[in-house]
């Protein structure tokens, strides 16, 4: 099979490239170096912060930036 596109890393923003190009009807081939897929890093609790104004927007425009913000980790006030 020939794919039209080649992502080398299975992480957050590799797989959501691969959805993003699968919507627009490219065939896309997902590589991951790691055999391990439910590594440390891909579990790391970003939350909003730690994305862009662009993937906010990506995020919203496919209806999951309130999934996304809603499972971010919050620190415990202190007092």
């Amino acid at each position: 099979m020939l794919y039209d596109v080649v992502i080398a890393g299975a992480g957050p923003v590799g797989l959501f490239l691969a959805a993003e190009l699968a919507q627009g009807g490219a065939q896309v081939l997902v590589l991951e170096q790691s055999a391990e897929a439910d590594t440390p890093l891909k579990r790391l609790p970003f939350g909003l912060r730690g994305l862009n104004a662009p993937t906010l927007e990506a995020l919203d425009r496919r209806g999951l930036l309130q999934a996304v913000a809603a499972t971010q980790v919050r620190k415990p006030d202190k007092g």
